[in-house]
């Protein structure tokens, strides 16, 4: 096996699997928790092996995150060189670059020893279960892939990487890594297959045995916000009481609002721009202790903003048959939002004027009001109707002497 050096990338790959930092006890434990039992088939002792093979974990999926991670760093790496950079800047991310492409490199090739070693570990047994089930030929074909097409197609990608900040021409022009990250989803897959193959040589027993597991317990409040706000909260999980390790994936609405992996505890955060009204929050949890999956789901309220409307005379004294205008101007406190719909005045209970409120108005609008037919002391007032996501508001009465 080669060692990649600072220059270029040389060798073999991988994808490293991901880890799960240990969670912190929550103050107070949570109850039991809830058992799921099953009837579950067993393999007879002949085929037991090939049952343990089959589930094997396959880390090679796990490399793609690292692999994805590693783009958009690389990415955001070669944003911050141009011609004006200096040596001492282009150097060091030369070096940056280096270190980011050794570690996915041993990453994803660490990931694929990990394929190779569950073969190895039920390789006697499989032999013994059955002969005709050639273990090595397997691996040999492992190695073909490997040296060939996924290798070939990671080390090319890599080094090329290196070319581009090596080039001296800026903007930097990476190149593609769609054609890489297929070979490790590709790759993924034909391990997948491997361990179906291995699974429906597997016999089982007639009859068959209970099996109960504990799903971990998942502690998610139901937060009641205001639209244009948003909120964020702390969401954990426990089994048996005590922390759990995994991973947290948040859907808002059936939309995977986020992922939290290698997490003490997730952090929620319901965007601003959330719309008003109820919606579903559902938090799904995978302990890494290889329990079943846990998912809680609430109802979030967004409430609608409140606004503030408030209404001003052009004349607050006119003639009676002649019409007159005012300007309402409706504000949402604490947020930049540009309201619109319709705003309607009134004299007491009767409309005298309305106009729509648009985005491009910024909150500010005239009306037009109705001729009054003969003198008299107008109370009027401003309403803002609302709309599906700002609250309607009026404004104060203002005197309008009319002669």
């Amino acid at each position: 096996m080669k060692t990649p050096t600072r220059s270029r990338v040389v060798g073999i790959i991988g994808a490293t699997a991901l880890t799960f930092a240990a969670l912190t006890a929550p103050v107070a434990a949570q109850a039991a928790d809830t058992q799921i039992c099953a009837p579950t088939k067993v393999p007879t002792a002949k085929t037991q092996p090939f049952y343990n093979l089959a589930q094997s974990k396959n880390p090679v999926w796990e490399s793609i995150p690292a692999f994805d991670t590693y783009v958009a760093n690389t990415t955001a790496l070669a944003k911050t060189l141009s011609a004006s950079s200096t040596p001492e800047q282009v150097d060091a991310a030369l070096e940056a670059n280096s270190l980011r492409s050794n570690g996915i490199y041993y990453s994803v090739y660490y990931s694929l020893l990990g394929v190779q070693a569950s073969y190895y570990n039920f390789e006697a047994e499989i032999e013994l279960a059955d002969p005709t089930f050639d273990v090595y030929a397997y691996l040999n074909s492992l190695d073909s892939v490997l040296d060939t097409s996924f290798e070939n197609t990671f080390e090319t990608y890599l080094n090329d990487v290196y070319d581009a900040f090596d080039s001296g021409s800026y903007p930097i022009t990476l190149p593609s890594s769609t054609a890489t990250r297929a070979s490790i989803v590709s790759f993924a897959k034909s391990v997948d297959s491997s361990y179906a193959n291995a699974l429906s040589k597997v016999v089982y027993q007639s009859g068959t045995k209970s099996t109960c597991v504990s799903v971990p317990t998942i502690s998610l409040p139901a937060p009641t916000l205001s639209y244009g706000k948003g909120a964020s909260f702390t969401v954990s999980a426990t089994s048996s009481g005590l922390a759990a390790p995994g991973e947290f994936v948040v859907l808002l609405d059936g939309n995977r609002l986020s992922r939290t992996a290698q997490a003490a505890k997730a952090t929620v955060t319901i965007p601003s721009a959330t719309p008003a009204g109820v919606h579903s929050l559902t938090v799904a949890f995978q302990s890494s202790t290889g329990a079943p999956i846990a998912t809680k789901t609430v109802k979030i309220t967004v409430n609608k903003a409140k606004t503030t409307t408030k209404l001003k005379l052009a004349k607050k004294s006119i003639k009676k048959k002649k019409k007159s205008k005012v300007t309402v101007t409706v504000t949402v406190p604490g947020l930049s939002v540009k309201p619109t719909g319709t705003v309607i005045v009134k004299n007491g209970k009767k409309s005298v004027g309305s106009a729509s409120l648009s985005s491009a108005k910024k909150g500010k609008v005239t009306v037009t009001i109705k001729a009054f037919p003969k003198k008299t002391k107008a109370k009027l007032t401003a309403t803002f109707k609302g709309n599906a996501n700002l609250a309607a508001s009026t404004s104060s009465k203002v005197k309008l002497t009319v002669k």
